[in-house]
């Protein structure tokens, strides 16, 4: 439980970075840290390969996040 929760809580984090990012650099920042958090949670899990699946996991995770921002944000920031 504690694992999901952490992960949960990396996950958010750095898509608030990334969305909240004024420069590209900040936003290189972000993903970098998503990608290191996978790197230390997934092996636990998956052991060698989790270390292999990191990256696609740190973007699948980025990726459903910004759609939950994007679809309660829809109406502010007037996205179709």
């Amino acid at each position: 439980m504690i694992f999901w929760v952490s992960l949960f809580v990396i996950t958010v984090t750095m898509d608030w970075l990334i969305v909240n990012a004024s420069t590209e650099e900040e936003e290189l920042v972000a993903a970098v840290l998503g990608i290191i958090a996978m790197i230390m949670i997934l092996p636990l899990i998956l052991g060698i390969n989790g270390i292999w699946m990191a990256v696609i996991a740190a973007e699948l995770l980025a990726l459903f996040v910004s759609l939950i921002f994007i679809i309660i944000n829809h109406k502010k920031y007037g996205y179709v």
